[in-house]
């Protein structure tokens, strides 16, 4: 709901299996987040404006259908733990993500050939 942004000092936002088709906007104004836990929704994408969340320290995004990382999540200097586990990259986009910012345990399935 829109009043979520009225939880100014929330840290830790969980939502796990609840049929999200998006990913709440509402979370990017709540900037003390520190968890974000989504795990198991139907979420394709991730808003630019996760990069207003400057405490985010981890990320679920497991077992959601999630095609590709904004750039905006490499500047979250907090960031420690973005999980893609059950999410499909193939094996080039996943080095990638990993070259990119090594400080991030990414926790991602085995890449798949077949997404090259």
């Amino acid at each position: 709901p829109e009043y979520f942004d009225t939880l100014k000092r929330l840290e830790v936002f969980e939502a796990e299996k609840n049929d999200f088709i998006y990913f709440p906007l509402v979370l990017t104004r709540l900037t003390q987040l520190q968890i974000i836990n989504l795990h198991q929704n139907d979420i394709s994408t991730i808003p630019e404006g996760i990069q207003y969340c400057l405490l985010l320290e981890k990320l679920d995004l497991s077992d959601n259908a999630i095609g590709s990382i904004p750039e905006v999540i490499f500047g979250l200097e907090n960031l420690k733990v973005v999980d893609l586990s059950g999410v499909r990259f193939g094996p080039r986009y996943q080095k990638q993500l990993i070259n990119r910012r090594s400080d991030i345990k990414w926790i991602l399935d085995p890449p798949c050939d077949c997404m090259e």
